[in-house]
């Protein structure tokens, strides 16, 4: 695994956002919680070049409340970082942020930018 994936999550702590929150694996358990997304308990692939299985090159860092994958292009020059649903039977994962470096920025800006949003009024009022 590439060194700065692990320095990301190793820096990362879990993210409660108001409404939702973003749980960040951490680099001791990073290769056991990859079960369920590239591989399963027995250590086949689900990796193939089929439309919709998972790419070899993802590696998952995170997850949402829901159980929903955050994971990062390791195969890309920039670290792409995307979302997918888990659990749906095929991946279709988006961008959420076109490098690791800017996905940083972003997740620094969260918290001030949930607070005071918590529920629905919190979020009429803010």
């Amino acid at each position: 695994m590439p060194k700065q994936i692990l320095k990301f999550i190793d820096a990362q702590y879990d993210l409660y956002i108001g409404y939702d929150e973003i749980v960040f694996f951490k680099p001791k358990k990073i290769a056991e919680l990859q079960v369920g997304y590239s591989y399963d308990h027995a250590g086949k692939s689900f990796a193939d070049e089929t439309k919709g299985s998972w790419n070899n090159s993802w590696i998952v860092i995170a997850k949402d409340q829901s159980g929903d994958s955050i994971f990062v292009d390791s195969g890309s020059s920039r670290f792409t970082v995307y979302a997918a649903a888990h659990g749906e039977g095929a991946w279709e994962p988006y961008v959420i942020s076109d490098s690791l470096f800017e996905f940083n920025e972003v997740i620094e800006l969260l918290p001030k930018m949930s607070f005071g949003r918590s529920n629905p009024v919190g979020i009429e009022e803010n």
